[in-house]
């Protein structure tokens, strides 16, 4: 049956690897699979298996109101996986926590006593609170997942298969419990069904098993982002600035007129005002990198269009403290980095593709890393180089 329906033609696998078109399969069983199981906890059967419990209306609100009080818990989550990065092992140990708990949860009736109503309600509550806490968990990185794996030109369709074949599954589960819990009463029925939530939700789990996790891209540090930046542009750098790429000697001459940089033969000479302050000194500075940067890039952004057929709309220029560019794949713009002026040109024609084909690709997945080496083959090497500051 699984190898049947890893067979199946559901999307457009045009020039997919096979591994990636396996995981993009399993991801919409392992979804099929998981909507049935929330249609079992959140519906019908929870409502009534409550009911039987014995729960008190405060009690309800309370038990209800666990899970958005446990929103939260998605900042931890976050906070955990951009630390870690290990997206498919916090995916699998809260999934499997967080949907084998439904198992216990059903049975509770049968290993606390009928004259322990409280104590009852009372693990049912505990365990609701154990699938609060890890939900946020799996929704976390299954979107930071799908973001990633599921390529830009079938992201649509792909999706809309996606929930085709989850409604289909879900609507399956729904009829089937209502029918079940119509047909046979006591907490037996209540315990069938949540037994068949936990199977359910464990199989959803299973699936991503085989689910090829691409790795997660790495960000830059802001504070070594700026070291790197500052230490080859700053009024505080004994006097020597760089321009794109090379060491230039700065004097600074005070003189009664419009304030200017004159750049030759390795010195920058700035001109200002008498009294102008360092502060002052530097937004001069900053201005004129800015204008080195709005003449260079233009011929290099219209160079990569025609490679790649890619059309950029706007470019726009900013000092940035964490970021060499930055791209709106909606409006077709990007932004550089006025501190790339310092740097060699090569940095800048390797920033301006990396930003172009995110146009293309919005996120770093496996896609996007085939285009980068397909258009600049070296640019891991780069990278390197820029992150640590060696050019």
């Amino acid at each position: 049956m699984k190898k049947g329906f890893l067979h199946l033609n559901l999307f457009d696998e045009t020039g997919l690897e096979s591994e990636t078109i396996k995981s993009l399969k399993l991801i919409i069983l392992g979804v099929a699979f998981g909507t049935t199981s929330f249609n079992i906890t959140g519906g019908i059967a929870m409502t009534g298996y409550l009911e039987s419990l014995g729960t008190s209306d405060f009690m309800f609100g309370v038990l209800f109101a666990i899970g958005p009080l446990m929103a939260p818990m998605q900042i931890v989550a976050s906070f955990i996986l951009e630390r870690t990065r290990k997206r498919k092992f916090l995916f699998l140990l809260s999934g499997i926590i967080q949907r084998t708990v439904w198992l216990p949860f059903g049975l509770v009736p049968f290993f606390i006593p009928m004259d322990r109503p409280m104590l009852r309600i009372w693990m049912a509550l505990i365990f609701l609170l154990i699938s609060a806490v890890f939900a946020p968990f799996i929704n976390i990185s299954f979107n930071s997942l799908a973001a990633d794996i599921v390529p830009m030109n079938i992201r649509g369709s792909y999706f809309a298969v996606r929930s085709r074949m989850a409604t289909m599954f879900g609507v399956a589960g729904g009829i089937l419990t209502a029918w079940f819990l119509d047909s046979f009463s006591g907490f037996a029925s209540y315990a069938f069904v949540f037994t068949l939530a936990a199977i359910m939700g464990t199989l959803d789990i299973l699936c991503f098993i085989g689910v090829k996790f691409p790795p997660m891209a790495k960000h830059e540090h802001s504070e070594k982002f700026r070291q790197n930046t500052k230490s080859k542009g700053s009024l505080k750098n004994k006097g020597i600035q760089y321009v794109w790429g090379i060491a230039h000697k700065l004097e600074i001459i005070e003189k009664h007129g419009r304030a200017k940089i004159i750049q030759q033969n390795g010195i920058l000479t700035m001109q200002v005002p008498p009294g102008t302050s360092k502060a002052e000194m530097q937004q001069i500075l900053d201005k004129w990198y800015h204008r080195q940067l709005q003449e260079a890039a233009p011929e290099l952004v219209n160079k990569w269009e025609k490679i790649t057929g890619i059309k950029i709309k706007k470019i726009f220029y900013r000092k940035m403290k964490t970021h060499w560019g930055s791209c709106n794949t909606k409006k077709h713009t990007i932004r550089l980095n006025t501190e790339l002026a310092k740097k060699p040109q090569v940095c800048l024609d390797y920033v301006i593709i990396h930003e172009i084909l995110h146009v293309h690709e919005v996120h770093h997945n496996e896609r996007y890393y085939k285009l980068m080496n397909k258009y600049f083959p070296d640019w891991k090497e780069l990278k390197k180089k820029m992150n640590k500051g060696e050019i």
